[in-house]
């Protein structure tokens, strides 16, 4: 068992994250010009930004448009289009596929980050890879459509493995060391950029300055600041022809990011469309992760860890904030499963981190913990992948 195990794991690994990214490609290529129904409203704006229209223009002016989300996204699709001499109206196929590829290689990049960050903490390369996979599969569909999600979510989630990474570094070394100062310098800047995809996200900038003040690491919180302030002065010269977060006359972006979009709330859509299916499908990823928060929270392991990997805290505390964030915004009519995508992505981490890691070698070599895993882990992906593939089955280019 033991030599076959490694094999096993490392084909289902390669073979799952393959596949995942073959069908999620052939999502992004598909003519489908509306999965979920939640893409028209973003090719409206690309297209009218493309024919020279504002991206926020008057909300009282015919034909009355409503931009709900900050505009990195829309201004990166369209100004692809623009460079591949796409014209709107005309090579509608196009430009669909056009946003859903940036969507896919945001989404591949984030998986390839999850890689390297869960590399810092686990030694097996395939266990990394099965949660590379993981990430590849948890978000079908929304983070290969023509929407902010994938990109929101790269920006956001890298926020916390940038921060991440430099508690790593200061476990080795707490003096601040130009490394570290640029590592924190990207997390601000990266947890800017995901509120200029989408403003709910600063989420993932403010987890961050949070845990770094709870910490007393009033430096790190400096630096992160200093990021986030950086890259706002930068995109906002680089972008002031296209929106400004300063108020004044004929400046509309707060009437469309903030007071934009009124549905209205209902908790019976809300069950319907969000809770159940965030329990029916994720159920066990929930136990897993309630599981191990607990385990972090009693003072045995609060004791340990605590000083020595004050990262493991820092995802029990991203994992803590976006869950009940999303759930309770969840109750806005029109919510979906999406909104939690980037909490069960820190889920898995979480957990993948704290089943592998060396502090707990005596669970990682119990046989039947080994053997429940390597049976009941593929068929849950597995069986999530297919569910995924079935429903979205004629979407996908043929």
């Amino acid at each position: 068992m033991k030599k076959l195990e490694p094999v096993y794991w490392r084909v289902f690994a390669l073979g799952l994250f393959a596949l995942a990214l073959v069908w999620n490609l052939g999502l992004a290529l598909s003519p489908a010009s509306n999965v979920r129904g939640v893409e028209p409203n973003v090719v409206y704006t690309v297209q009218s930004y493309l024919n020279g229209e504002a991206i926020y223009p008057d909300p009282e002016e015919p034909p009355f448009p409503i931009n709900q989300y900050t505009p990195l996204y829309y201004i990166t699709t369209a100004e692809t289009a623009r460079v591949l001499d796409l014209e709107p109206g005309v090579d509608v196929l196009q430009i669909y596929r056009v946003g859903r590829s940036i969507s896919l290689v945001c989404w591949v990049l984030l998986a390839l980050f999850t890689f390297f960050f869960t590399r810092l903490y686990i030694p097996h390369v395939t266990i990394c890879l099965v949660i590379s996979a993981s990430v590849l599969v948890i978000p079908i569909p929304w983070y290969a459509l023509f929407r902010i999600d994938s990109m929101g979510a790269l920006f956001g989630i890298t926020t916390i493995y940038l921060y991440g990474y430099y508690l790593h570094q200061a476990q080795q070394d707490d003096t601040l060391n130009r490394r570290q100062a640029v590592t924190l310098l990207a997390s601000g800047g990266a947890g800017y950029l995901a509120f200029l995809t989408k403003q709910n996200l600063v989420i993932f900038w403010g987890v961050v300055a949070s845990f770094a003040l709870f910490q007393r690491r009033f430096t790190a919180f400096t630096l992160l600041s200093g990021g986030a302030l950086l890259v706002l002065i930068v995109t906002s010269l680089l972008f002031s022809n296209i929106y400004s977060l300063l108020p004044g006359n004929n400046n509309f972006f707060y009437d469309h990011v903030v007071g934009g979009v009124n549905n209205g709330t209902s908790l019976e859509e809300a069950y319907t469309r969000l809770y159940s299916v965030y329990l029916s499908r994720f159920n066990m990823l929930l136990a897993l992760t309630l599981a191990t928060i607990v385990y972090l929270l009693l003072p045995t392991a609060r004791k340990t860890l605590w000083p020595t990997q004050p990262q493991v805290y820092l995802l029990v505390w991203a994992v803590f904030v976006t869950t009940v964030v999303n759930l309770v915004s969840g109750v806005k009519v029109g919510s979906a499963i999406n909104y939690m995508n980037e909490a069960l992505l820190l889920s898995v981490v979480l957990v993948g981190i704290m089943v592998m890691q060396h502090d707990l070698q005596p669970v990682r070599d119990h046989s039947f913990v080994r053997l429940a895993a390597a049976a009941l882990v593929p068929i849950y992906l597995l069986a999530l992948f297919s569910l995924y593939a079935w429903n979205y089955r004629d979407h996908v280019t043929r």
